[in-house]
């Protein structure tokens, strides 16, 4: 179809749309808006914005129609846009209008491009966070808040052999780790712990970080050199000599609410602690389990000033359901509540996967706060038993 040169927005709220506005009139269109509270009111916006010369409507991406019904009876073409205004300006910024349908919503016309538009848009999120980096672990950034969400997978210490651990490691970094964490569990001894450390240090193209499980080791790690070290505790702050609290990044474990994150976050500040993450630790399901955990991140995150961690493992070991469901809807709840970073560990049968899962939500899940939608029909999902998401060859209904 020829571009149209006008463009008419319908939408609740005209507020919502002014950057999707801004971004048409900067590709050439002309663009007029009409507000409509809902479907009932669509008829008589879409013929207001006829009469003043529109050629092509564009509704909001949730309202299903009919529009092409509609686009008969006025005379004018009606559209679905994305669910996400930002997300329709960055579809017709590729694509034009010409595979917008009154019948989809415009995700759905793009498969399976939009795995290419996800992609390409992670690579930017990682690249520049939108709310700004906090710091940086070997050169990769670590938001403040997200968008994007990194992705931290445990690896426990069980041999003296380096290049097993090494093994594992790679493969987690292959499953999409962006940090992973060598933990220690007393299999081993501490000095077999530190050699294999070491030389991961000297080794890996990317983080290491170190979780030998006690605070005083956590300082032992950071004098060895590990660039990331977990976990303190709000009373071993001061275990931390005065120049690790500026080169090193520590994660220090807040459990207690709101209140107890932001003590902890003021005692940091205090101490000098300039790359410092706080873990809320997220109880497991039940009362007051995860929710009541995650609802203390929620709270804290803007006024502690430092990035949030949260493990999932207490959710995803803790609830007999198949990881795929368990870690997305953990990572997208940890990431509604500010977290920058979520850690995921393998130990059980179960989990087995869980990096490779954990990197698709959270991949989900900073691009359903990047574009302010669902996490659905984003170009990858995580709907591997049942398969009820779009085939990958195009739409369906």
């Amino acid at each position: 179809m020829r571009e149209p040169e006008v463009l008419g927005i319908i939408t609740p709220d005209p507020r919502a749309v002014d950057e999707l506005t801004r971004g048409l009139e900067r590709l050439g269109y002309k663009v007029l808006v009409e507000k409509a509270r809902g479907q009932a009111e669509a008829s008589t916006a879409i013929a207001s914005l006829a009469r003043h010369g529109v050629e092509l409507v564009i509704v909001p991406g949730s309202w299903i129609g009919p529009w092409d019904v509609i686009s008969q009876r006025l005379g004018v073409k009606v559209v679905r846009g994305a669910w996400s205004p930002l997300l329709t300006l960055e579809i017709i910024r590729r694509w034009g209008v010409s595979r917008l349908s009154p019948r989809l919503e415009a995700e759905k016309t793009v498969y399976p491009d939009m795995a290419r538009v996800a992609v390409e848009t992670l690579n930017s999120l990682k690249a520049t966070p939108p709310a700004g980096t906090a710091f940086r672990l070997d050169g990769v950034p670590l938001p403040l808040r997200p968008p994007p969400i990194l992705v931290a997978s445990e690896v426990y210490v069980r041999t003296c052999d380096a290049e097993s651990v090494a093994s594992e490691v790679y493969w987690r970094m292959l499953e999409g780790a962006d940090i992973v964490s060598l933990g220690w569990d007393g299999s081993v001894s501490i000095e077999c712990y530190w050699r294999v450390l070491r030389r991961l240090l000297d080794e890996v193209p990317g983080p290491v970080a170190a979780d030998p499980g006690r605070p005083e080791l956590a300082v032992e790690a950071a004098k060895i050199g590990a660039g990331l070290s977990l976990s303190l505790t709000p009373e071993s702050l001061e275990l931390v000599p005065n120049r690790l609290r500026e080169e090193t990044a520590f994660v220090v474990i807040a459990p207690g609410g709101p209140s107890a994150l932001e003590k902890v976050a003021a005692r940091a500040r205090e101490l000098g602690f300039e790359r410092l993450l706080l873990d809320p630790v997220l109880g497991p399901p039940g009362s007051p389990g995860s929710l009541a955990s995650l609802c203390a991140a929620g709270e804290a995150a803007q006024r502690a000033g430092y990035p949030l961690m949260v493990g999932v493992n207490n959710v995803v070991e803790m609830i007999d359901a198949d990881t795929t469901g368990s870690t997305a809807l953990a990572v997208a709840l940890a990431a509604e509540a500010g977290a920058s970073l979520v850690l995921v560990g393998e130990e059980s049968t179960k989990a087995q996967g869980s990096t490779w899962e954990a990197w698709v939500a959270a991949a989900m899940a900073g691009l359903s706060i990047y574009w302010r939608k669902p996490p659905k029909d984003l170009g990858l999902d995580l709907l591997l038993a049942k398969r009820k998401g779009l085939p990958r060859g195009g739409p369906i209904g």
